[in-house]
């Protein structure tokens, strides 16, 4: 199987389960609104807020391991002149 088409599939997968969270998410609002309003309209106005902690986190933990990784490829290119120097 090609890399392309395994993409493909890994993508259309990927939007399934994207389509199936946000029904879930979307109808579980409904069943709130029409159950216990109120609330339901604390958890909307806290939503946003978490949704943007959540975002944060994300951001952060993505500039971490880029730093990780770099420093990951400093440290293998200085053990590989190591051990190019031992052998030699």
């Amino acid at each position: 199987m090609s890399r392309l088409f395994l993409t493909h599939i890994l993508l259309w997968l990927q939007m399934g389960n994207f389509i199936q969270h946000m029904a879930t998410f979307l109808g579980g609002f409904a069943v709130g609104f029409s159950c216990v309003w109120r609330l339901c309209l604390v958890t909307l106005a806290v939503v946003p807020v978490i949704a943007f902690a959540g975002g944060l986190y994300a951001y952060t933990l993505t500039r971490l391991t880029s730093k990780s990784q770099k420093a990951y490829g400093e440290a293998g290119s200085i053990a590989e002149q190591v051990l190019a120097l031992i052998t030699s």
